[in-house]
Formats: structure tokens, C-alpha cells, sequence
């Protein structure tokens, strides 16, 4: 990368601000993991279906509230007070404005992955992610980067966005058959919720009806 130390330095800054400002939705998904394997243990399909309803509705909410305003507000004064340089500065403000967007992507992955493992179903998580950083986190960046310097703009803005358009592609090729439309609409705010509860509603009801030894 051209100004590898400031990039690096500005990209560390994102990382932080990002995996601090995740740390409510992670503390949701953890709670689903015992409230999932509950409600699947009492074959409780409708109180799955509204308690990870209510979870994206929260993990959303608590996005556009609270971390889109803090970041649009205090996102330049949290970068002059985290760089040491004034390119490190210019970087990392501009990379704060990406963090409502890295929140919003990683919802439907961290919300999910403890609600299969409660239902004794890790394959969805363990696939999206083995895509994601197998197959497309280095060619997602590296294209991101050569776009970024094609536009005539920082190389760190673009791999930002080419790992940011890998996990989107992740979570929508990690999608199997049990899992028809949870990654189709992540980025679609207004439509997460309602495809996030019919997909996991449809799991429920293959997965209630294969736990009968007639019925698969």
C-alpha cells in the first residue's frame, strides 16, 4: 500500500472503533444461544421467530441510532485523537464513516451462528466463514485496492470496501437451502428483519420436522 504505515495505522483505528461498536450486537448473539437451544428443545418455533425478530430489530436499531450519529458526529474528533499523523488523521475520518455499514453487514453472521449452534447446527456459520476469509477476503481486497487507485483514491479506501463487499458475498454464498434468503437482503435495512425471521422460520420448521425419525 502507498503510505503503508499511515494506512495501517488508520485501518488499526477502524478495526477498533468497529469491534467496540459490535460488542452490544456480540453480547445479543451470545444471549441467543441459550435462548435458542431452549425454544428449539420445546419445538417453540413462534418464540425463535420472534426472539431473533427482536434481536435484528434491536442489533438495527441500535446501528442507525447510535453508531450512524456517533460516527457522522464524533468520528473526525475520535480520529485526532487516535492518529499521530495528519494523513493517519485524514484516513482514519474518512474510514470512521464505513463503520455504520461494517455493523450493519456483520448482523445477520453474528446473530445467526450462535442460533444454529443452539439448534446443534454449526455447518451455516462454519461455511460462511471458511468463504469468506478462504475464498474471497484476498481477492475482494486486492480488486478493492486496484479500483481505489484506478479512481485516483487512497488504496486503504478500497481494500476497506472490498472487504466490506467479501463478507456481504459471503454471507449470500453461504447461504444453503435451509437458509434460503437470510444473506439476500443484509444490506437492505428495511427488509432485514422480515427476511432474517422467515428464513430462520423455515429452518425451524425442516429442522422440528426432521427431529420426528418418520418425517425425513
Amino acid at each position: 500500500l502507498p503510505n503503508a504505515t499511515e494506512a495501517i495505522a488508520a485501518y488499526s483505528i477502524y478495526y477498533r472503533v468497529t469491534s467496540f461498536s459490535l460488542n452490544p450486537i456480540i453480547a445479543v448473539g451470545i444471549a441467543l444461544l441459550p435462548y435458542a437451544a431452549n425454544r428449539y428443545g420445546d419445538r417453540d418455533a413462534p418464540g425463535l421467530r420472534r426472539g431473533i425478530r427482536e434481536a435484528g430489530q434491536f442489533s438495527v436499531l441500535y446501528t442507525l441510532l447510535f453508531v450512524t450519529p456517533a460516527m457522522l458526529l464524533l468520528g473526525g474528533t475520535l480520529a485526532r485523537a487516535l492518529a499521530e499523523s495528519p494523513l493517519t488523521t485524514e484516513y482514519a475520518a474518512t474510514a470512521m464513516l464505513i463503520v455504520p455499514g461494517a455493523c450493519l453487514l456483520s448482523i445477520a453472521f453474528l446473530l445467526c451462528r450462535p442460533v444454529f449452534e443452539g439448534m446443534n447446527n454449526g455447518k451455516p456459520g462454519l461455511v460462511v466463514a471458511l468463504i469468506r476469509y478462504l475464498l474471497l477476503t484476498a481477492p475482494g481486497a486486492w480488486l478493492g485496492i486496484r479500483i481505489a487507485e484506478g479512481l485516483g483514491q487512497p488504496a486503504l479506501y478500497g481494500l476497506m470496501a472490498g472487504l466490506l463487499v467479501s463478507m456481504a458475498a459471503g454471507l449470500q454464498n453461504g447461504s444453503t437451502g435451509n437458509l434460503p434468503s437470510l444473506a439476500l437482503r443484509t444490506c437492505n435495512v428495511t427488509g432485514f428483519v422480515v427476511e432474517i425471521g422467515m428464513s430462520l422460520g423455515l429452518l425451524v420448521r425442516e429442522r422440528m420436522a426432521c427431529s420426528v425419525p418418520t418425517a425425513c
